[in-house]
C-alpha cells in the first residue's frame, strides 16, 4: 500500500514536472520594425492646422478633459 503510495506521487509528480517544463518555453522574440519614411500612407487623412488661431495671455485655452 506505502510503495503504491509512492508511486502515484512520484508518477503525479513528473507529469507536473513535465507540464511546468513544456509550457514554460519562450516563443523567440521578433526584431521590432522599424520605418524610415515619415509620410503617411495617402489613405490616411491629415488634419490642416487652422490659420485663425490666437491664444490669448489674460485668457488661455482650458485643458483638454481625459
Amino acid at each position: 500500500m506505502k510503495k503504491s503510495v509512492y508511486l502515484i506521487s512520484a508518477f503525479l509528480l513528473a507529469t507536473c514536472s513535465a507540464v511546468i517544463v513544456g509550457c514554460g518555453e519562450d516563443e523567440p522574440e521578433k526584431p521590432a520594425q522599424t520605418r524610415s519614411d515619415t509620410t503617411p500612407p495617402p489613405d490616411v487623412p491629415i488634419a490642416h492646422s487652422d490659420a485663425n488661431v490666437s491664444i490669448d495671455r489674460d485668457f488661455p485655452p482650458a485643458p483638454v478633459a481625459e
